[in-house]
Formats: structure tokens, sequence, C-alpha cells
């Protein structure tokens, strides 16, 4: 077997000569499991045992000059304290389609599965390109997508419109969620990943939709980021963040959109459930000639919360995503820590950008599994999260100018 030779600088500054096996897939790979410890070379059983237990990690194998240290992130002054754009928001809360949502997470989980490293991977992300250029037709601004090569067989996927400030123009804000899913059980595994990540990859193409349906034409360049390899150390994100720093791209703010779609239960199989909370929403719908009223779902205060990511993000603005629930949103909102790597904001994070992440208050116990279906799904709370995404670009993206076309 071919070796490669590679100098190891552990955390405590000592020289260590390691032999590590060349390839990508079911080769060693260099694994970071806590900032607080150096990384250590694993085998595709050991990382799988890490999957297995929940436990994140981010994959260094390939990235240059890894910093064992928390980076600082540079002081982001333009970061806004209060809303500025409520009518322009609320009205394009007017183009979220639950119907067009739940269509899209069908059928992305329908496909067997979306592993970074396989055939099925490449063909739910080829569909997913589909889906993202056919939502940019007819923009009034500048836009483009691309797809990001890794050294896998996934690409990920940029749709970017350029900001039409001269001087704003270089600031990017970033929406982000990954597209692959995994099986922690084994690879070859049904991985329907409706909440993990169905539910993220909709609300940034939702979004993206919004923004082209209501002509808002951004001073800073707004991109929409759908990750490869996520669910094997955060592989894509961490590939195009580094890439990112070696170009000095002005990463204005970076929002990670991943895992919030839970639905706490079904109101026709578990009423009796509702006696024991104080705290209920219900949502009704009518249906039927008589107009009769049917329970669908309901959320029970604090469960169904958007929950703030405190942990390896950024103090500013996070800050604001607190100040756009608030203003945007129905749910209320609770703060939760996640661990160290524990999604793609993290990778913005340790490259030194301003990253933040929401997402579900009670975590989905099916994720990773077969289960993770549609049926777990509250497009409800998608919708929610659509609300926050599509009110964290328009505010801070800022807006030149609103261009309606013909369609």
């Amino acid at each position: 077997m071919k070796t490669l030779q590679v100098l190891l600088i552990a955390s405590f500054g000592v020289l260590l000569a390691s032999t590590v096996p060349l390839g990508q897939h079911g080769k060693r790979r260099l694994i970071k499991v806590s900032e607080f410890e150096p990384p250590k070379w694993l085998n595709d059983k050991e990382i799988w045992g890490l999957l297995e237990k929940d436990i994140h990690f981010m994959d260094i194998t390939d990235i240059k000059n890894f910093s064992e240290k928390k980076p600082e992130i540079s002081q982001n002054k333009g970061i806004p304290t209060e809303l500025k754009y409520e009518a322009l928001v609320s009205q394009a809360f007017g183009s979220i389609n639950l119907g067009r949502i739940e269509t899209f997470i069908q059928t992305f989980s329908d496909f067997h599965n979306r592993y970074y490293d396989a055939e099925n991977g490449v063909i739910s992300q080829r569909w997913l390109l589909e889906q993202v250029k056919s939502s940019i037709r007819d923009y009034a601004g500048n836009v483009s997508v691309i797809e990001i090569e890794h050294d896998w067989l996934q690409n990920s996927i940029i749709a970017r419109i350029d900001g039409a400030d001269p001087t704003l123009r270089s600031q990017v804000v970033i929406l982000g969620a990954h597209q692959d899913s995994i099986n922690t059980n084994g690879i070859t595994l049904r991985a329907p990943g409706a909440d993990d990540n169905a539910s993220g990859c909709i609300t940034v193409l939702e979004t993206l939709r919004a923004i082209v349906q209501n002509g808002i034409i951004p001073n800073r360049t707004v991109e929409f980021h759908w990750y490869a390899g996520e669910e094997r150390g955060l592989l894509g994100s961490l590939d195009i963040a580094q890439r990112y720093k070696e170009a000095n791209v002005q990463v204005f703010a970076m929002v990670n959109l991943t895992s919030w779609a839970r639905k706490i239960a079904n109101g026709e199989s578990g009423t009796d459930y509702l006696v024991a909370f104080s705290n209920v929403s219900l949502i009704w719908e009518r249906s039927g000639s008589k107009g009769l009223s049917k329970l669908v779902e309901y959320y029970v205060d604090g469960n169904d919360d958007i929950a703030i990511v405190t942990d390896y993000v950024d103090n500013e603005l996070t800050q604001f995503l607190r100040v756009l629930i608030d203003g945007y949103l129905s749910f209320g909102r609770r703060e939760r820590e996640c661990g160290y790597a524990c999604s793609d904001h993290a990778a913005w994070t340790q490259n030194g950008f301003p990253a933040a992440r929401p997402t579900q208050a009670v975590r989905n116990g099916q994720m990773h599994t077969l289960n993770d279906t549609i049926g777990t799904v509250s497009f409800i709370q998608v919708r929610e999260f659509v609300k926050l995404a599509t009110g964290f670009l328009v505010e801070l993206a800022d807006v030149s100018r609103v261009v309606f076309t013909s369609n």
C-alpha cells in the first residue's frame, strides 16, 4: 500500500511522524472530536463508531494549516441590532409555498440515501442542482449557480446573487445547509433524511425563491450553499470555508440551517397528550364541503421553540437571530449548546468567519435512521424557519432596490 509521510504538530507543540494511507473513503482519516484534544488518525470502522455514538467531529485530513486553537473571529461592527425592512420581509413571506415545501421534502427523501461518496449522493445532488437552477429564472439581478467539486463523489452547490453596491458587494452573506444523509447502521442502508436535512435544504431554496420572486436586489452579495459530506465530518463546508479564507473573501455573516422540522406529534393519534400541558398551540385545517375542522398538528410551548445555538458561534450575529425571531416569527425561542463540530457553522467559525445556527429545541431521535421520513416533518415549523432565513438575508444583505419582472 502506498503511504504518505505526514508531520503532525500535536497540541503540546512536538513534531510527530505518522504514516498515513492514501485515499478518501475507507482509509485512515485525521479526525478531531474536541477543541481540547489533538486530532487522531482513525480507520473507517473507528469513524463509524463515532457516528453510531453520535459523537460530532471534524475530518481535517485535507485541511491546510489547521489551527488547534479556537480562532479569533474578526469583530464585525456592521451586524444590525434592530429591524429595518419589516414591510418588505413581510411581503416576501407571501411567497412561501407549503405545498412546494412538502413536494421537495418528499422527493428528496425518496432517494434511497444521499451518501456523499456513493452514486445516490451524486444523483440526488444533480436533482437538487436542477431545482436551484429553475428557481432563479427571470430574476432581475445578477445571479449564477456553480458546483464545487471535492475529493469525493458528491459536489456542493452555490447560488450567488451579486451585490449592487460598489462598496458593499465585496461582503458576502451566506445561508448554508448540508444535502447528504446517512444511516449510521451502514453506508448502503436507507437514509431518507427528511428532517436531517431535506428540511434545511428546502429552507435555503425557498428563501432563494422568496428573494427572486419579490425582485429583491441586495447591496451585499448573497450566497446560498448546499454542502456535501457534512455527516462525515463537515467535509464540504470545511473545504469551502478554507477556500474562502485563502482567497480573503469577506464573509459578513453565515447562518447554518440544519434539522429543524421535527413534528412533536399528530393530533389524531396523540390528543390525550394535550391534557398534560397548559401552553398548547393547536393548528386546524378546514376541509370538505361543510368546512369541517381537523386537528393536523399541535405545538407544546418550549418543545417547539426555535433553539439558538450559543457555542462555537459569533455572539453579535447570534444576538441578531434573537431580534429576528422576536420580530418575525410566531414561535418562541430558547437557547442551547450543541457541542464541538455539531454542524456546518462550526467549519466557518473554525476559519474565523462570523457564523450562527438556529435549530429545533428538541432533537429528533429518528435522525440517521431509516425512520427519518416525511411523516416526522412539521411543514409549519419549516415555514417558520424560512421566515427566519428570509428576514436574515434581507436585513443583513441590505436592500438596493426591488425590481419586479413580468412573471
